[in-house]
């Protein structure tokens, strides 16, 4: 079927009647394109029958008539001229009759089609626009300030927004209603907050008024809104933390003495305004240029991100005010991030002065645990934004502090009995009676059919968490001031990550299916990114790229492994460690990179863990020293080969027990200890083949609480590293009635 067999389909049938066109305007809508209204003999049938539509009487006519001449207008800038005067001329007087919300709206849609895309034309504006226009202002202003629709008023005034700076000429008569119905729902509601809609809707309108100034007097009307928007935010943030320490500055009023439990709210809606102000007022568009008070609003964009729940101002503090004040301190940081991401979208490379303290400030944030997940993404989606304009923050202080706190927002993901409970992650479950305790045995398997397991990102915001997380690690080891232990360790958990990412199962990751492959495609992309560093790393992980880039058929995917493969362009100016430069065992890690990876959160069955951790952490990636089994028979080892005995001292022989000391704990193998699953909930932070020897013992058994403790061969015999303690100590004295031999 052909486009004019398509229009001839639709006048015939869908829109016969005025019943039809309203029940099959969907479907209408759906099959116009602007190849349909290519030049027919069924146009001006078509043009005809919109315009009986606009004249229908009844209401559901007139609606689809307005909504067929946007979609016209849309498709066809030939038709929106031939017939703009008919359509406004019928469009305009319905937004004074009373007439269902939806008329109203698709009315004042129409218009906004017609002057914007029709702008262009000369002899429009001198015929049309001009005479229309403000009618339009005279009928728009009081339908928003009469209507209790929010969408009916957030709908006309982006449409005032949308005409203003088309035709500023035309508005300049306006202003001052224009500036009183904008600030009309930026000055706060003590009682119910504004509407968001309704909010950035106004917000836009106000940020545009400038213009009606011309020229010349347009970037002086900039500069005074933004200068009055600026200290109306400051007043009302001062406002907010009355009852905290802190002075504010001496052109701030004190606030007065009103009820708290109406001014709070009012002062928290007043904030939200002026930082939802300050941000339409970054991006619009001044003629000239304009000296831009940088230094202040980066001052308060900071102080809203330092905003703290502590300390409390000395004396006596109302308690409803404290509470009130105390509550809103998530959402005065929430703001903070949004007005320095939008600063950081549109001043470019004006805010690189300042990014040392901005990049301070979300580090602090970061580094608070008690914040929710939507906060955290928050943060993170803000320090994202940053690093991407900003890449190096040239402190040797402030990349490790970040590159920890992003560390740990994805640290849960190295676990291997998450899924475990605790009452049963030990393998046993303890049941208490009369008698005492009773033991019930957990069968191979059985953990599928555990009622209790947990997720790792349970809500949608722990995903993102997760997300950004990474990719705030990403740009984060692209900054040259990044310590080397703090590389070293961030590397080593990606791999750890990498590595773990694969025996967790889709669902324990998270309720929804795609996050999984989203995690695993960013872990392959850093991967990618780090081992392309240098071509001594490429040499030695080039099988692992190819495996990893050849697994989709993502297009930048294909490309990076074919610029790896084929390069063409010059190496990579950055440092990025080799591979024989990167701690992958515990053994070669140095003092300062065991202390940043404990500060992590990440344990081993060789570090002495503090019990607190153990006992009061919840979330962080802490791997509890096994226990020691509860028997008295002690695990048996394989004996080691007879060439081998030559080079492993004997062990010496502990004297006979007591009668009250019978019973001796041996220590566990370590390779069986390694694979028990211990009561608290126990973490693989780092993948390695290398199992380390145990510590050597000194040469008499040591005794604790009564009783001895025994040693049997480890499983694996190296020869310890000499200390300096043990240069000190005293051999051994040689049992000559020792019957073993050397061979």
């Amino acid at each position: 079927m052909s486009e004019h067999h398509l229009l001839k389909t639709l006048l015939n049938i869908h829109l016969a009647s005025d019943t039809s066109a309203v029940l099959h305007l969907p479907f209408i809508l759906n099959l116009l394109t602007p190849e349909s209204f290519s030049p027919s003999s069924h146009l001006p049938k078509w043009t005809a029958r919109i315009q009986s539509l606009l004249h229908s009487k009844d209401t559901g006519g007139r609606w689809v008539g307005l909504v067929l001449a946007q979609k016209t207008g849309m498709s066809s800038q030939s038709l929106l001229l031939e017939n703009s005067h008919a359509w406004v001329g019928v469009a305009l007087p319905l937004l004074s009759k009373n007439d269902p919300v939806v008329v109203l709206k698709a009315a004042i849609r129409l218009l906004k089609t017609i002057f914007v895309r029709a702008y262009e034309a000369s002899e429009f504006r001198r015929q049309v626009a001009t005479p229309s226009i403000p009618k339009l202002l005279a009928t728009l202003i009081p339908l928003v300030e009469q209507t209790g629709d929010v969408e009916l008023k957030a709908v006309a005034m982006r449409t005032l927004a949308n005409l203003i700076p088309l035709y500023p000429t035309l508005h300049k008569a306006s202003y001052p209603a224009l500036s009183s119905l904008a600030l009309r729902f930026l000055d706060g509601h003590p009682h119910a907050p504004v509407p968001h809609e309704l909010l950035s809707a106004a917000s836009r309108l106000y940020s545009m008024i400038h213009v009606t100034g011309g020229k010349v007097g347009a970037s002086s009307l900039w500069k005074k809104t933004l200068d009055e928007t600026l200290s109306f935010g400051t007043n009302a943030f001062w406002s907010l933390r009355t009852t905290f320490v802190g002075q504010p500055p001496a052109n701030v009023p004190l606030p007065p003495n009103e009820d708290p439990v109406t001014f709070v709210p009012l002062q928290n809606d007043r904030l939200d305004c002026a930082v939802t102000i300050l941000i339409d007022l970054l991006g619009a568009t001044v003629y000239r240029p304009v000296q831009l008070p940088l230094g202040a609003i980066v001052r308060f964009a900071v102080q809203l991100l330092r905003t703290t729940d502590s300390p409390k101002k000395d004396g006596f503090v109302d308690p409803i005010t404290h509470s009130l004040e105390l509550s809103l301190v998530p959402r005065i940081q929430i703001l903070g991030c949004s007005l320095i991401s939008s600063l950081a979208k549109t001043l470019d490379s004006h805010l690189y002065p300042y990014r040392t303290q901005i990049l301070t400030a979300l580090a602090v944030l970061l580094e608070r645990n008690s914040s929710t997940s939507e906060h955290r993404h928050i943060v993170l989606h803000t320090l994202e934004t940053v690093l991407d304009r900003y890449p190096s923050s040239h402190s040797l202080l402030i990349s490790p502090r970040l590159m920890k706190a992003a560390l740990s927002s994805f640290s849960r993901l190295l676990t291997s009995s998450r899924n475990v409970p605790e009452t049963e992650a030990s393998g046993l479950a303890t049941t208490k009676n009369r008698k005492g305790k009773r033991k019930a045995q957990v069968y191979e398997g059985e953990e599928l059919f555990w009622s209790a397991r947990t997720v790792i990102c349970p809500t949608g915001a722990d995903g993102k968490v997760l997300l950004t997380a990474l990719e705030v690690v990403r740009l984060l080891l692209r900054d040259p001031h990044l310590s080397a232990p703090m590389q070293s360790i961030s590397i080593r958990v990606l791999i750890a990550v990498l590595l773990t990412i694969s025996q967790i199962p889709p669902a324990s990751l998270s309720p929804d299916p795609g996050l999984y492959q989203e995690v695993v495609n960013k872990l392959h992309n850093i991967s990618t990114e780090i081992a392309s560093g240098t071509s001594s790393t490429l040499s030695k992980s080039l099988p692992l790229i190819v495996a990893a880039l050849c697994r989709g058929n993502d297009v930048e995917s294909q490309r990076q492994l074919d610029l790896l493969l084929h390069p063409r362009l010059p190496p990579l100016i950055r440092s990025t460690p080799l591979t024989e430069n990167l701690t992958l065992v515990f053994s070669e890690e140095s003092d300062e990179e065991a202390g940043l990876r404990k500060s992590l959160g990440l344990y081993t069955t060789q570090d002495e863990i503090p019990q607190r951790l153990i006992e009061e952490t919840d979330g962080l990636t802490i791997l509890p020293s096994p226990q020691l089994p509860k028997s008295t028979a002690p695990l048996s080892t394989p004996a080691p080969p007879k060439s081998m005995s030559s080079m492993i001292q004997p062990a010496p022989v502990p004297p006979p027990l007591s009668k009250g000391k019978e019973k001796a704990i041996a220590p566990p193998d370590p390779i069986l200890t390694s694979m028990e699953v211990p009561s608290k909930e126990q973490l693989t932070p780092f993948h390695s083949s290398v199992i380390e020897a145990p510590k050597p013992r000194s040469s008499q058994p040591p005794e604790k609480n009564g009783q001895l403790e025994s040693s049997s061969p480890a499983p694996k015999y190296t020869l310890p590293a000499v200390s300096a303690e043990d240069e000190d100590e005293e051999m051994p004295a040689i049992d000559l009635d020792s019957d073993s031999e050397f061979e």
